[in-house]
């Protein structure tokens, strides 16, 4: 159940998109080698890495492996659709005790959110995950 959560644009999007922030996937292609198109609005025109308030994102399918793991390099575009920061992002999904253990890890995440902000994005997203799946 927990891997299917990236095969629809609006599962994926009930739990990578932070709450209170606009937004969705105009592309998805869920495998090794494909991709997605995601844009973000936000409240507050402070948040936003492509512009004032927005974000304009495509991801990369490096690795997709069914109930292991998805290895994504994540690029953020200026509105000329130029990149102007990338991250890479894994999920990991392992056999637990009680279940299952996901871990999101996130590497060269663009100054301009912050490290503290990304982490507490990533724990709600865990959680969203949770009520999701369980």
């Amino acid at each position: 159940m927990l891997f299917r959560t990236f095969l629809d644009p609006e599962t994926l999007k009930a739990w990578r998109i932070p709450e209170g922030v606009d937004g969705g996937f105009s592309a998805l292609d869920p495998r090794a080698g494909g991709g997605y198109r995601l844009e973000l609005r936000y409240a507050d025109e402070a948040h936003g890495v492509s512009a004032p308030g927005k974000d304009l994102v495509e991801g990369h399918f490096v690795d997709f492996l069914a109930d292991e793991r998805v290895l994504e390099r994540v690029r953020f575009l200026g509105e000329d659709r130029r990149e102007i920061a990338a991250m890479t992002f894994e999920t990991l999904i392992e056999a637990a005790q009680s279940g299952t253990k996901v871990t999101l890890r996130a590497t060269g995440v663009p100054d301009a959110v912050g490290a503290d902000t990304h982490r507490e994005a990533l724990a709600a997203a865990l959680r969203r995950l949770a009520l999701l799946t369980e």
